[in-house]
C-alpha cells in the first residue's frame, strides 16, 4: 500500500526533492527502493533509530501522518545500509539504499 501527499520541501539530505511526492510504504521491505536480494545484518547493532533533526522534513511527515517519526539506519549483511524515516505505526518513507564505500 502506498499513500501520496504533495509537498514543496527539500531536505538537507536530499530525501525529498522539491515538488516530489511523499510515498509511504507499509515497511522498508515494501519499498521500491530496496534492491532485490538485500538482506539485513543480524542483531545486535543492525538497526539504529534516532530523532529527526530536520524540522522541515518532520513538519512534512507529521502533516502527512501525525504522530512520532524517527530516522532509521539499517545495516545490510553486504555492508550497505538502508536509510529511511519510520512512523510509530511502522509505515516508512524516504527509503534510500546506501552502498558500502570501497
Amino acid at each position: 500500500m502506498s499513500t501520496k501527499g504533495s509537498n514543496k520541501f527539500m531536505s538537507s539530505s536530499g530525501a525529498l526533492k522539491q515538488n516530489e511526492m511523499l510515498h509511504l510504504s507499509d515497511s522498508w521491505r515494501a519499498s521500491k527502493n530496496v534492491p532485490e536480494g538485500w538482506r539485513p545484518a543480524p542483531p545486535p547493532g543492525a538497526v539504529t533509530k534516532v530523532g529527526i533533526k530536520n524540522s522541515g522534513l518532520l513538519k512534512v511527515l507529521k502533516n502527512t501522518l501525525p504522530g512520532r517519526w524517527v530516522t532509521v539506519y539499517h545495516k545490510g549483511s553486504d555492508g550497505s545500509e538502508m536509510h529511511y524515516v519510520q512512523h510509530e505505526s511502522g509505515k516508512v518513507a524516504c527509503v534510500k539504499h546506501k552502498r558500502k564505500k570501497e
